[in-house]
C-alpha cells in the first residue's frame, strides 16, 4: 500500500484535538495503538501500553476537564516506509480564562504513526521541551527566549503550570466572591472603596458614589476628599486614619459627619505593600451611621431627661450648671434659680396623680417658655425644679423670677376662686458668688427664706451677708414676650386627646382639670384663648362655662349673653357639615367664637392674636386639633 502524503500530520491533529479540546478518551483512544508508548511526564519514564494510557487520561480528565486549544506550527512529516511516518511540530496550548492573562503552554512534538487495518494509528508520541533531557520540566529557547514547558497526562508535570490554574481558579472566585459581596451588600448603606498610598489616590465604585453621591476618583488625598464631602470639625479625625495607614498601620477607622449632615463610619485594611514595606494597595468600607447615631443620641437622651416634663434630670443638669460655671467667660453672669412648688402634697392627695402631673407639665412648659434653648431647665425631683439662666444678672432675674411666679399662679385663676397652685423661687446671681457650690447655697437660703415669709413669691440674694433685701415686686410689663416651647415629647404634644381622656377621667375636680386643659391646649397650638360656650337655643342665651386666656380682659366666665333668632339661625348656618366653623359670626359678644365647633348647643373655640390667621391654619391645616374637639366637646354632657 503506497503511503498518502499528510497521513501522519492529520492523524497527530485529531489526536490533539480529542485529547485537548474535545478531553474525549475514546476517540484518542481509538488513535493509538494498543503498545503506544508516550513520553513526555516531565520525568525518567513513560506510558506502555493502552490500558496504561487510558488509566492516565481518566486521571487527568478527573482533575481538569477544561478544554484547551492546540495549535502546531513548524511541522514536518517524512515517510519511513509506506506504512510509516514520522511527524514533528512546535505545539502550543492555550487556555481561555475569564479574567487575568492568557493560559498558554509552549512544546515539541513527535510522533511515529503506522498505518494499520483500522487506519493510521499513533505508535509513539514524546511530547516535551526541544534540545532537552526528558527529566528536565521546562527551559527557555535559544532562538525567542519564550518559556517552553514540557506536557503530560499528569496534572504534576510542571509546578508552574499549576501555579498558573492555580491563580486563575482564584481570581474566578474572588470575583465570585466580589459578586455576592456586592449582592448581599446592595440593600445596606456598606459600600467599598479603594486607596492607593504611593499617588495618594481613591476610587469610588458606581455603587458607593451613588449612595453617598460623591465623585468617582478623588486626587491629593485626603484632603480633596475631605474640603468637597466632610464637615471640617471632622477633618483632624479622619487625617489621623490616612497618616495611621500611610505610617504602616495595616488597619485604621474613623467617623466623621459629612456635609450633608449624615455620619459615615469608615474602616481601611492595607492588602498589599512595597517591597520596602511601604502601603501599596488599600481596600475601604464606608458605613452610612447616621440611624445608629440617632439612637445613640436619644438613648443619651432618655438617660438623660426627666420622664414626665422632657426637662434634664438632677443628675445631668447639675453636671451641665458646674460645666456651665467652670466654661463660661469671664465677666458673663449667669443665675440660678430654685423652685418649690408650694403645698403640692396636698394637691396630689386631693386631686389625684393625674392632675398633680398635669400641673408639672405646666410648669415645665412655662420654664421653658420663660428662657431660651442655652439656658439649663432642670427637674430635681418631685415638685422641685432649677433653672440655670445664662447672660443674666441680678436686675434681670428680678423680673424673671416674679413672671414665673406669676405664671404658675395664673394657671388656676378663675372669677370667685383662689388660686391653689403656685410656686416658691429663690434666686442667686454670680455678682454675688462666682462659684456653684456657693451659687447653689446662696439660691436654697433664699428659697427657705420665700417659704417661710411670704410663698408664691421670688426673691434674689443680694449680698454675701445672709441679710436678704425687701421683697421684690412684679416689675414686668402685662404682656411679657413668652419664647415659643417646641413639643419634643410625643405624649405631652402629639397625643393630646390620650392626656385629656386620662386628665379628665382620673381627676377628682373636673372643674380644675378642665381649666387645666384649656391652659394646655392653648399653649400647645400657640392660642391667645381656649373657650366652652354652652348655648340655649330656647332662650337664645349663652354664657361661657370655661375658659383659658393669656390676657385676663378676655376671661367672661358665667357672664350671661343674650341673642335674636335670627342672630342665631345666622350664626349656626356658618358651621359645616363636620362642625367646624373659622369665622366670628357674632363679633359683639362672640357668642359663637371663630376656630370652634358646634355640637348639641356647646361650642367649643379657640382663637389666634390678630385676624385669626393662625385659629385658621390650625383647624384647616392640622386636623389633629379640630379631631381633638370633636372628641373633647363630646366629653360634656347635652343641656
Amino acid at each position: 500500500m503506497s503511503i498518502t502524503n499528510g497521513a501522519a500530520e492529520k492523524t497527530v491533529r485529531a489526536f490533539l484535538d480529542a485529547y485537548l479540546k474535545k478531553r474525549d478518551i475514546n476517540t484518542v483512544l481509538s488513535l493509538l495503538t494498543d503498545e503506544i508508548q508516550w513520553i513526555g511526564i516531565g520525568t525518567d519514564g513513560s506510558l506502555c501500553g493502552i490500558q496504561k494510557v487510558e488509566a492516565a487520561l481518566k486521571e487527568e480528565y478527573s482533575q481538569d476537564p477544561e478544554p484547551y486549544l492546540p495549535e502546531l506550527t513548524n511541522s514536518c512529516e517524512t515517510s519511513v516506509s509506506q506504512d510509516d511516518a514520522v511527524f514533528m511540530a512546535d505545539l502550543t496550548i492555550m487556555r481561555p480564562v475569564s479574567s487575568g492573562p492568557l493560559f498558554t503552554l509552549k512544546a515539541r512534538i513527535s510522533a511515529a504513526c503506522i498505518h494499520t487495518p483500522d487506519g493510521w494509528k499513533i505508535a509513539a508520541v514524546h511530547m516535551s521541551a526541544p534540545s532537552v533531557l526528558q527529566g528536565v520540566s521546562g527551559s527557555v529557547s535559544q532562538d525567542t527566549g519564550e518559556d517552553l514547558l514540557n506536557h503530560s497526562v499528569f496534572l504534576n508535570i510542571d509546578q508552574n503550570k499549576q501555579a498558573i490554574l492555580q491563580n486563575h481558579r482564584l481570581a474566578a472566585q474572588l470575583e465570585a466572591r466580589n459578586q455576592i459581596l456586592n449582592i448581599a451588600l446592595e440593600h445596606t448603606s456598606i459600600c467599598e472603596f479603594y486607596y492607593y498610598p504611593l499617588i495618594r489616590t481613591c476610587v469610588i465604585p458606581r455603587r458607593t458614589c451613588e449612595y453617598y453621591h460623591c465623585s468617582e476618583r478623588y486626587e491629593q488625598m485626603p484632603d480633596s476628599f475631605l474640603d468637597s464631602f466632610v464637615v471640617p470639625s471632622c477633618h483632624a479625625a479622619c487625617r489621623e486614619m490616612y497618616e495611621a495607614i500611610h505610617n504602616g498601620l495595616g488597619t485604621a477607622n474613623a467617623e466623621f459627619q459629612t456635609l450633608s449632615g449624615s455620619w459615615c463610619r469608615e474602616f481601611m485594611s492595607t492588602v498589599t505593600w512595597t517591597e520596602d514595606g511601604r502601603p501599596d494597595f488599600v481596600v475601604g468600607i464606608i458605613e452610612d451611621i447616621t440611624n445608629q447615631k440617632g439612637m445613640a443620641s436619644a438613648l443619651e437622651n432618655a438617660k438623660s431627661r426627666d420622664s414626665l416634663t422632657g426637662l434634664w434630670n438632677k443628675e445631668t443638669g447639675t453636671r451641665l450648671a458646674q460645666k456651665c460655671m467652670q466654661e463660661k467667660p469671664e465677666g458673663e453672669n449667669c443665675v440660678l434659680m430654685l423652685l418649690d412648688m408650694d403645698n403640692f402634697g396636698q394637691l396630689n392627695e386631693k386631686e389625684g396623680t393625674s392632675f398633680a402631673n398635669a400641673v408639672l407639665l405646666e410648669v415645665a412648659d412655662i420654664l421653658r417658655g420663660s428662657t431660651s434653648e442655652q439656658d439649663l431647665q432642670i427637674r430635681l425631683g418631685g415638685d422641685e425644679f432649677m433653672l440655670f439662666i445664662r447672660n443674666c444678672d441680678k436686675k434681670q432675674a428680678t423680673v424673671l423670677g416674679p413672671h414665673i411666679a406669676d405664671q404658675v399662679q395664673n394657671l388656676m385663676i378663675l372669677p370667685g376662686r383662689e388660686s391653689r397652685i403656685s410656686v416658691s423661687i429663690g434666686m442667686c446671681s454670680t455678682e454675688v458668688v462666682n462659684n456653684y457650690s456657693g451659687l447653689y447655697r446662696c439660691a436654697e437660703s433664699t428659697l427657705n427664706y420665700v417659704k417661710e415669709r411670704c410663698r408664691g413669691h421670688a426673691a434674689c440674694y443680694l449680698d454675701t451677708s445672709n441679710e436678704l433685701g425687701v421683697m421684690l415686686t412684679n416689675l414686668y410689663t402685662e404682656k411679657y414676650i413668652v419664647n415659643t416651647i417646641e413639643q419634643e415629647d410625643a405624649q405631652r404634644g402629639e397625643n393630646l386627646i390620650s392626656f385629656a381622656l386620662d386628665l379628665l377621667g382620673k381627676s377628682k375636680n373636673l372643674e380644675d382639670a378642665v381649666s387645666l386643659l384649656f391652659a394646655r391646649i392653648g399653649k400647645i397650638y400657640h392660642m391667645d384663648r381656649v373657650s366652652l360656650l354652652e348655648i340655649d337655643p330656647s332662650f337664645l342665651s349663652c354664657r361661657f362655662t370655661y375658659q383659658w386666656s393669656n390676657d385676663m380682659s378676655y376671661i367672661h366666665i358665667n357672664k350671661p349673653y343674650y341673642i335674636t333668632r335670627e342672630k342665631y339661625e345666622a350664626a349656626a348656618m356658618r358651621y359645616a357639615s363636620d362642625g367646624l366653623c373659622d369665622v366670628c359670626p357674632n363679633k359683639e359678644i362672640s357668642p359663637f367664637p371663630p376656630a370652634s365647633i358646634l355640637q348639641y348647643g356647646i361650642t367649643a373655640s379657640i382663637s389666634a392674636p390678630s385676624d385669626s390667621k393662625s385659629a385658621r391654619k390650625i383647624i384647616s391645616g392640622r386636623k389633629n386639633s379640630a379631631v381633638c374637639w370633636r372628641r373633647l366637646v363630646k366629653l360634656f354632657p347635652p343641656l
